[in-house]
Order: structure tokens, then sequence, then C-alpha cells
């Protein structure tokens, strides 16, 4: 079974991959059913910020899927996605607040698989 390190690392590389209730399909990652990160027809990465999270969970998922798409230089933390063309928006997620943050430094090296 995968990790959930190496779930965010495949979604970053465009690959599918599952561990528990956290899966990557290469183009969207879902946390415990919840879209957390998709990857716009630009090649952007868009990850929801923590903030949006239900869980702590779901928020380290977004951290993991945030760093390792980071780690790529394609990566952008949003409060809502960016809608695809033609398509529904997306409903609203929970507004929580935000927690401290620290700024981290990320080597790519880490998130080989």
């Amino acid at each position: 079974m995968a990790t959930n390190k190496q779930v965010a690392a495949a979604f970053a590389r465009g690959l599918t991959e599952t561990a528990g209730h956290f899966r990557s399909t290469g183009d969207e990652v879902y946390s415990y059913g919840q879209k957390i990160a998709q990857r716009r027809p630009d090649g952007v990465v868009e990850v929801l910020s923590s903030a949006c999270s239900p869980s702590q969970t779901t928020s380290g998922h977004m951290s993991l899927t945030y760093y390792a798409a980071l780690a790529l230089r394609v990566t952008v933390r949003v409060d809502e996605f960016t809608p695809a063309a033609g398509s529904e928006p997306e409903p609203e997620p929970p507004s929580f607040a935000p927690g401290p943050r620290e700024s981290l430094d990320v080597d790519p090296a880490i998130w080989s698989v």
C-alpha cells in the first residue's frame, strides 16, 4: 500500500495512486471524497488552502500535496478552484479559521518515489 507522501508525489507527476482515503487521479486529488487539488489545462496546480479543511487529516493531505507540487514549481494555493470551461462551479467549502503558518524550504529530492 502506498503512503500519503507517495500519493502526493504521484499527483505532482500526473500519476494515479491511493493510500486509504487519500487518492490521486493524476489530475485531481481527493481526501475523504473532498477534492483538495486539481491540475488546470495550462499545467498549473491549484491546492485548496488548509483553511478550507474540515479536519486535521485533510489539512495534512493538503500540505503534502502543496509541497509535492511546489517542488515542481507549478503550484498555487487557492481558496476555491478555477472552474473548468463549460462546467458548473464547485460548491463552496466550509469556512475555517486559518492557523499559523511557517515558511518551509522545499527540497525536490525528498519527493522522489
